[in-house]
């Protein structure tokens, strides 16, 4: 619930959310599947924001693609 009311006084303010990583970096353990993408970007619509952020785009696959295309519809 926090985390939802602080993404609505973002989207308030005509913020955008970085919902992470999808492709390995320094640290690998902060890589996000598609499952997790989905999540995070399920939270951001709910939250009524209407931009997010995917990091390191040379992860993007057909999955990832997938799951994005869902949310820009």
């Amino acid at each position: 619930k926090l985390l939802t009311n602080f993404l609505h006084l973002l989207n308030e303010n005509n913020f955008g959310v970085g919902v992470g990583c999808i492709a390995d970096g320094i640290i690998k353990t902060w890589k996000l599947n598609p499952e997790q993408l989905g999540e995070d970007l399920e939270i951001v619509r709910n939250s009524g924001i209407n931009e997010a952020y995917v990091y390191s785009l040379k992860g993007l696959d057909k999955n990832y693609s997938d799951i994005i295309k869902e949310f820009t519809k």
